[in-house]
């Protein structure tokens, strides 16, 4: 009985081997590289955490920053939890603590229009090699979406308004969010605070 039950174990670990090389296998280079650069590039998600993250220690927990990089916080995960399923080595985060805030709240807003222009070029870039994961094109098109429709439009208000908002005016923008895309509920680019 005992070398039964040894040897079903063992039958289970090697299937599960299997499965776990079997679905690293199955995504294509070109995929796995889209992934790593939409977590890992310059115009992706550990950029933009880093740069708000610079923002913040300068200036402080001032608005979107400091909402924004919660969001950040959370596109990661997405990407990280897809890496994970393809059992990827997550690259390591080689911009925190290296990005310079820039000299005023007004220039930040300047680039956070910038830098959440340039990501959402990055996920037009990326989408299309993609295409064929289901799974990859929700999470990008969600972030993606979060970019142009929540970050770059709070950066575009702090931008009028000599580089922050308000709060009043930020939790406008959060509900205006919710009212638009109630179905992205899970994925919303705001935190829920």
């Amino acid at each position: 009985m005992k070398a039964r039950t040894l040897l079903l174990i063992a039958a289970a670990a090697m299937a599960s081997s299997s499965m776990a090389q079997t679905s690293q296998a199955a995504l294509p280079s070109d995929v796995k590289t889209a992934l790593i650069q939409a977590l890992n590039g310059p115009d992706g998600e550990y950029a933009a955490r880093a740069t708000y993250d610079a923002i913040i220690k300068k200036f402080g927990n001032v608005q979107p920053y400091k909402s924004i990089i919660v969001a950040e916080g959370r596109h990661i995960q997405a990407l990280q939890r897809q890496l994970r399923r393809y059992n990827i080595p997550i690259p390591k985060d080689n911009y925190r603590g290296k990005i310079k805030a820039p000299k005023s709240l007004k220039d930040a807003a300047k680039e956070g229009v910038a830098a959440e222009k340039k990501n959402v070029a990055m996920f037009d870039a990326l989408l299309p090699k993609v295409k064929k994961h289901r799974n990859l094109t929700r999470v990008f098109t969600n972030l993606r979406r979060a970019s142009k429709e929540s970050h770059l439009p709070a950066f575009q208000r702090a931008l009028e308004n000599s580089g922050s908002i308000s709060n009043d005016i930020f939790a406008r923008l959060v509900r205006q969010e919710r009212k638009l895309a109630p179905k992205y509920a899970d994925e919303w680019a705001w935190p829920a605070k």
